[in-house]
Parts: C-alpha cells; sequence; structure tokens
C-alpha cells in the first residue's frame, strides 16, 4: 500500500496552480490538453505556434509539478493531464477553455 506522505506525490495548492496558470502559454497548453486528452509534443507545438524546443520544455515542468503525465512511444513523448488531478482543477481547466473560445468569438 503506498502512503500518501510518498514524497514522489505532488500535492497541488490552489496558489501555485494560480501562479502557473498565470502564464497564459502554460494556461494555453493545459487548456488544449484538456480538450485533446493526449498529444504529442511536436502537435502541440505547431497548435501552438512555438518552438518544439520551448513546448518540451515546458511540458516537461508542468509534469515535474504533477500537472501532466507522459507516455512514451519512442522517439516521441505524448502529454495528458494527470490523473492524480485534484477534480477541481479539471474543472478550471473547463472554465477557462469555455472562457477562452467565448472570448475569441
Amino acid at each position: 500500500m503506498e502512503s500518501r506522505n510518498n514524497p514522489q506525490t505532488v500535492v497541488l495548492r490552489g496558489a501555485e496552480f494560480h501562479r502557473i496558470i498565470g502564464d497564459k502559454t502554460r494556461l494555453r497548453m493545459l487548456t488544449c490538453l484538456h480538450r485533446a486528452g493526449e498529444l504529442e509534443a511536436d502537435d502541440l507545438a505547431r497548435a501552438m505556434t512555438q518552438e518544439p524546443s520551448h513546448t518540451r520544455q515546458m511540458l516537461g515542468d508542468l509534469a515535474a509539478r504533477g500537472l501532466l503525465a507522459a507516455r512514451h512511444q519512442h522517439p516521441r513523448i505524448h502529454y495528458r493531464l494527470s490523473d492524480d488531478l485534484p477534480v477541481w482543477v479539471t474543472i478550471a481547466l473547463g472554465a477557462a477553455r469555455d472562457w477562452d473560445r467565448s472570448a475569441a468569438s
């Protein structure tokens, strides 16, 4: 049985989440992944019209913070929202995605 106090477990707190999504690029990445379910890093870079190396770096950072899970399919890495995210995070990302869509109209 895994302990809840396992140092490998990343606990996402509200203030940290708000700092993360305060960056428009990170917020857009997260909402894209929320909408798509799973994306390969280079596909996400193309969708966001940014350099793949920058996208991979940001995805790695978000994964290290516990927001994303990665699936390796050599040579590519596919990212999705972590299964361990609190429900409030997925609700917030859904709301952000819907707001972004309505603001663009």
